[in-house]
Formats: structure tokens, C-alpha cells, sequence
């Protein structure tokens, strides 16, 4: 399926920009130290429902954590460089259930606004409630444009729910709609792997990773204009697998055959996958993009990060990572390097800055100096008591 096969929008301009990039720097020295663990006692979840119920963001360097709890939305502010942790709560007009996630929420002076279902909740920070909802569609992200909140979404729909697989609905701060823009994007069914962050937003422009290979679309604030970032990925990952073509338009032309599927999501077949799963910009210059390849000499799945920087006319890539996994730095330097970065592969807990990595934790208390199966012991036990201990893992970035 090409890019452009179909965009939807009343009065839209195309053009799209293909990058030839230049040869990077691929570092493998960079570093990322444990530079704090913030522990929250009081949030009231147990092992299976804590993933469901937890939501986090950053702007600049500091965190917002989010969860619900009856039909209170509580919200934590940490900054960081003050080591100050805010806490408030609002009272929502309709009781929602403890399992219910906020897919995304925005914090603005004077009001935060939350997505939950297909709805656009507003909550009033004079008056700590709920002031105003309404319907925004099958929205899992939430911007704030100048006086517009802007609902997007990216996922691979049910043709009787949503035509569209990727798009974005812009409407006024008293929820009526005022413009949009819908996407048929390549292989939309890599959508349903995790974890993943799939739009993010700059102020000027709204990025959205296409699936067949590190290919990115740029769409300016106005939905004017529809720009793509092609790089060549031989350069950055010679281990990646390009989608089945044959295997996507099979699933599109028989939908309603879920076996087609198996193939693709079957986990004894992630060899056979390489994709985009974040993009974040973590300031208004520099993209944050993360991938992951199968490595056959390894045996499994590599990560990757790529730092894509803008000059005057475009966007194109300074800095490039390879690295492994673990799932609890058990080293005595408290230091993790890009053998195994500080994130975990079925984690949609982690967020990035300019300066640090933020990561949620639903887990044990952490101890230091504790060997991985004394870990996993401690973690078995814990489990069955079901009250986990949610905390914010700070790791800050070295060259």
C-alpha cells in the first residue's frame, strides 16, 4: 500500500519530502545513571490492574502521572530539578471504575483535560471538578494547539468502527469540532503490537511513524500540509524485516478472517517483525524515536533509539543506539549502559526529556545489590499479596 493511496481532508495540500540523509554518529558509549527512585504509597491498585490504570507524560523536565480511582481523576506534577511533587485530585461527574485508564490528558494554567472512552473530559483546577465533557471519537492521544485541543488517533479499527486508521480531530475548548484530517497509512495492523506511542506534537507540527520501514509524516498545525521524513534504513539497522505485503492486503481484503492474524501476532514469529513503537518530541527541535529488530545472532529482539534534529528546511538524524534490555539495574553503580538501557520491552510507562528518562514502576521496593533471582523470589511473593509498589525511576542522560 503506497503512503499516498489516500489522505482526507477538506482543502489539504500535499507534498511530500524524501531525505537522503548523511552518514551519523552510532554510539554505543552513551549512558544513562539511576539518578533517583520516588516511591507513591497511596495509590491503591493491585498487580493486575496496575498497567491498566496508570498514565504519564512530560513537558520540559517535568512528569505528570495520572490514574483513576472511583470518580476521582488524580493527578501528580514532579519536577524534577526542584524535587517537588504536586498532588490534586477532581471529582468527575460520572463514576468511572478503578481499571479505567486515562488514554492521554493534557495539564494547561488553568484547566486539565483528559481522554477517557470517547470523551474529552474538562476539570477546572479553581473548582477541582468536573466542568464539561464531550464526544471526540476514537481518540488515544490528546494536544493542546494554541485555543484548540486536538484528538488524535492510530490504530488498526474495525472498518464498522472507524473507517480510518490514523488521523486527527481538531475542535474548540467548548468541544465543537472545526477540522480534521484522516490518514490510510501502510500496514496499520503493526498497530496492535505494545507497546506504543504513535503521535506526538511539537506545537508546530504533529508526527505520525509509518510501519515499512524508518519512515515518518509531518503535519503542520493547521492540517495544511502533509510532509514525509524517509531515511534510509540500511545505515542504522541492517537487521531489519520488512512487512508482508502479501500478508497486509490478505488481512485487508479478509477481515473478518481473524487466523490471518496469527501470523503476525503470534510471538513466536517476532523474528519476523521489525517496527517503530515511540516517537516523542522531547523539545521542540529534537524527535526521540524508538524501534526494535530481531537480531539472529543474539537470538531475539534488539532496541534501537535515533535522535532526528531539525535545521532550517528539514529534519534529519544526529545520533543513533543499539542496545539490550534489563528489568531492574542489579549493579552497584546504580549505572546503566547501552548494553542494557533502563526500558522495558512491554512497558508503555516510559517517557523522555532532553535531559532524563522517566520510567513508572509497578514492582517490588527496590534493593540494592539484589541479585535477579532473589529479585524474582521477592517479586513472586509480593504478587501475592497484591499491593505493588508504584514508583518514578529517574535516569539521567551522559555523552
Amino acid at each position: 500500500m503506497c503512503l499516498n493511496t489516500f489522505i482526507k481532508r477538506r482543502k489539504i495540500f500535499t507534498v511530500f519530502l524524501l531525505l537522503t540523509n548523511c552518514c551519523i554518529g552510532f554510539s554505543q558509549h552513551s549512558s544513562f545513571h539511576l539518578d533517583s527512585v520516588l516511591n507513591f504509597k497511596e495509590i491503591p491498585i493491585t498487580f493486575n490492574t496496575a498497567v491498566r490504570v496508570v498514565s504519564i507524560k512530560s513537558e520540559n523536565d517535568k512528569l505528570f502521572m495520572a490514574f483513576i480511582k472511583g470518580n476521582r481523576f488524580y493527578l501528580y506534577s514532579y519536577d524534577h530539578t526542584k524535587k517537588e511533587l504536586v498532588k490534586t485530585n477532581f471529582k468527575l461527574k460520572n463514576k468511572h471504575s478503578i481499571g479505567t485508564t486515562p488514554h492521554d490528558f493534557v495539564v494547561a494554567e488553568n484547566y486539565v483535560y483528559i481522554l477517557l472512552d470517547k470523551n474529552v473530559h474538562c476539570l477546572s483546577k479553581a473548582k477541582m471538578k468536573e466542568v464539561n465533557s464531550f464526544y471526540c471519537g476514537g481518540a488515544e492521544y490528546l494536544f493542546l494547539s494554541q485555543q484548540n485541543l486536538i484528538a488524535g488517533f492510530y490504530y488498526n479499527y474495525h472498518p464498522a468502527d472507524n473507517p480510518f486508521k490514523a488521523g486527527l480531530r481538531k475542535f474548540d475548548l467548548q468541544g465543537n469540532q472545526t477540522d480534521s484530517i484522516f490518514l490510510d497509512v501502510p500496514f496499520p495492523e503493526y498497530t496492535h503490537y505494545l507497546p506504543r506511542n504513535l503521535i506526538t506534537f511539537n506545537g508546530e507540527k504533529y508526527v505520525f511513524p509509518l510501519f515499512d520501514g524508518l519512515n515518518f509524516l509531518f503535519i503542520d498545525r493547521n492540517f495544511k500540509n502533509v510532509d514525509t521524513v524517509n531515511l534510509l534504513i540500511e545505515k542504522f539497522d541492517s537487521n531489519w524485516v520488512f512487512p508482508s505485503t502479501s500478508l497486509s492486503q490478505s488481512i485487508a481484503n479478509n477481515r473478518k478472517d481473524l487466523s490471518l492474524y496469527w501470523e503476525l501476532l503470534d510471538r513466536a514469529n517476532l523474528k519476523k517483525i521489525s517496527r517503530i513503537e515511540y516517537v516523542k518530541f522531547i523539545d521542540s527541535n529534537t524527535l526521540f524515536v524508538r524501534w526494535y529488530s530481531y537480531d539472529s545472532i543474539i537470538g531475539f529482539s534488539k532496541r534501537y533509539s535515533m535522535i532526528l534534529v531539525k535545521n532550517s528546511t528539514s529534519w534529519f538524524p544526529v545520533e543513533a543506539n543499539s542496545y539490550l534490555e534489563t528489568p531492574l539495574p542489579f549493579n552497584t553503580s546504580l549505572s546503566v549502559y547501552s548494553g542494557g538501557m533502563p526500558l522495558l520491552s512491554q512497558s508503555n510507562l516510559t517517557t523522555y526529556t532532553k535531559h532524563f528518562i522517566y520510567q513508572i514502576k509497578i514492582d517490588i521496593p527496590y534493593i540494592e545489590n539484589l541479585s535477579y533471582k532473589e529479585y524474582y523470589k521477592k517479586k513472586k511473593e509480593k504478587e501475592k499479596t497484591l499491593e505493588p509498589v508504584i514508583s518514578i525511576w529517574v535516569f539521567k542522560y551522559y555523552d
